[in-house]
């Protein structure tokens, strides 16, 4: 069940597919098939995130290090941190273009992209309204072309309260 469920998850990712499945625990989701799906996908075309539970952060870290560490099947191994206070910076963007092209996985936490997530939101919001600082606009553009977004053209910043009610 192992390989057949390995190549579906593989067979959706290179075909830009977002795909979910439920494995019990003990059927091998941290130590063979995340291993596996981070060393299939992670070709230098595309960012390999690895997301789980809080507790499970330093466990999956050591399973994947563990896993990558033979210099045939070298891979480095990232934990990626972000919160409300932090800021989109270059710096950012060019530690996430690394880690696609060292082939590197991203482990992270729920709260962690969810955080970077809505900050992402706020910046394209913010570029798409003409409202961000004008010497900032290069790294909102930059991010938006890493997460394959196009811009919205928006015409009216004020939301419609009768379409709230509905």
């Amino acid at each position: 069940p192992q390989v057949s469920l390995i190549s579906k998850l593989v067979s959706g990712a290179t075909q830009g597919r977002s795909m979910c499945h439920q494995m019990l625990m003990g059927e091998g989701k941290t130590t063979v098939i995340a291993p596996m799906l981070a060393l299939l996908i992670g070709d230098g075309s595309m960012l390999v995130t690895q997301i789980v539970p809080t507790p499970l952060l330093r466990f999956s870290h050591a399973t994947l290090r563990s896993a990558f560490s033979a210099p045939p099947l070298h891979k480095p191994v990232w934990t990626f941190r972000f919160d409300r206070r932090a800021s989109v910076t270059i710096e950012l963007l060019d530690k996430v273009r690394a880690a696609v092209t060292e082939r590197a996985v991203l482990l992270s936490t729920p709260a962690a992209v969810k955080a970077f997530l809505l900050k992402l939101l706020e910046l394209l919001h913010l570029l798409d309204t003409g409202q961000y600082p004008k010497n900032l606009n290069s790294i909102g553009e930059k991010m938006r072309r890493v997460m394959r977004l196009k811009p919205r053209k928006v015409t009216d910043d004020r939301i419609d309260k009768a379409s709230l009610q509905q």
